[in-house]
C-alpha cells in the first residue's frame, strides 16, 4: 500500500464491519420478530430494525473501551454451551428421530419363515416439527452424493 492507496484498506475494514453490523441487526430483528409473534403481537419488520439498530447496536459501536462486555461475552459462551449440551441431549435420546421401518424375520414351529416389516415409532417431538422442516433422505443412499443435485439446497 502506498501514499496514494493507503485509503483502500481503511475503507475495506469499514465496509466489512458496516455491512457486518447490518446483518446483525437483520438477525436480531427476525428473532425479535419470532419473540413477538409467538406471545401474539404482531410487529412491522422495518420498524423495528431501525429500533434494534440505534437502540442496541448504535450504543454497542460507539464504545470506546470494550472491558465492559466482558461479562456479556462469558455470558454468550455460557450460552452456547447450554445450546450444545440440549442438543446432544435431544440428539442422544432421539426425540426427533424418523420412523424407521424394521423387518424383522419370523420362524413358525413347522420351520417356514416369514418376513414382517414394522414401522418404529417416531421421536416424541417430530409431530411438533412443520413436514416442510423434517428431513428427507430419498431412497438413493450414499451414492447420491454424485449427483449433481446434492450440491444445491
Amino acid at each position: 500500500v502506498g501514499e496514494s492507496s493507503n485509503w483502500f484498506p481503511t475503507v475495506c475494514v469499514f465496509m466489512v464491519t458496516f455491512f457486518s453490523a447490518i446483518a446483525y441487526s437483520m438477525i436480531l430483528t427476525d428473532t425479535i420478530s419470532q419473540l413477538f409473534e409467538s406471545y401474539g403481537t404482531m410487529v412491522q419488520r422495518s420498524p423495528t430494525l431501525v429500533a434494534i439498530t440505534i437502540l442496541l447496536l448504535l450504543p454497542l459501536c460507539l464504545l470506546k473501551n470494550l472491558s465492559s462486555l466482558a461479562p456479556f461475552s462469558l455470558l454468550g459462551i455460557v450460552g452456547m454451551a447450554y445450546t450444545c449440551i440440549a442438543m446432544a441431549i435431544r440428539y442422544f435420546e432421539k426425540s426427533y428421530a424418523l420412523p424407521q421401518l424394521v423387518e424383522s424375520i419370523l420362524t413358525a414351529e413347522d420351520g417356514t419363515t416369514t418376513t414382517k416389516t414394522i414401522q418404529s415409532a417416531a421421536g416424541r417431538f417430530l409431530e411438533s416439527v412443520s413436514s416442510s422442516y423434517q428431513p428427507k433422505f430419498g431412497s438413493k443412499g450414499a451414492s447420491s452424493i454424485w449427483c449433481i443435485n446434492s450440491f444445491i439446497y
